[in-house]
């Protein structure tokens, strides 16, 4: 099995995206990893699967058609390719795991990641006043 590995060019891995990255390559029996060949995740990516003996190939975006391709478009190309994604925080990564999904590949999202998506709290109720207290009335 092949599988997408992507994230941001700023988002270094941690100890625990290690052990995420680790546990999923074995779970889904991976091969071969695709990236996009930037720094960040995909470097940090292809140095790990390097180390294992897990093939690697760069899906970059500097095809050309009437330019350089976008992201997006090199996603589209990562998603025909794959069976897989396993996503770590930053990048377009939302884009790819929507048209991941929609392809209906298996997707894999680290904790950092799913903790970088929760939604936050709403503060504008976070300094109301205190409600008046009334004095307990006899009878």
């Amino acid at each position: 099995m092949n599988a997408i590995i992507a994230g941001g060019r700023d988002y270094v891995l941690t100890k625990a995206d290690y052990q995420f990255l680790e546990h999923a390559v074995a779970m889904l029996r991976v091969k071969e990893i695709y990236t996009d060949g930037t720094p960040g995740v995909a470097a940090q990516a292809e140095a790990w699967a390097g180390r294992r003996g897990i093939g690697v190939a760069r899906i970059t975006a500097n095809f050309m058609h009437h330019g350089p391709a976008t992201p997006e478009e090199r996603n589209t190309t990562l998603v025909t390719l794959a069976r897989a994604v396993i996503a770590f925080p930053g990048g377009v990564t939302d884009d790819l795991i929507a048209k991941a999904r929609r392809a209906r590949l298996s997707v894999h999202e680290s904790p950092g990641r799913q903790l970088a998506n929760l939604p936050t709290m709403d503060t504008r109720f976070r300094h109301l006043p205190a409600p008046h207290h009334r004095s307990k009335l006899t009878p």
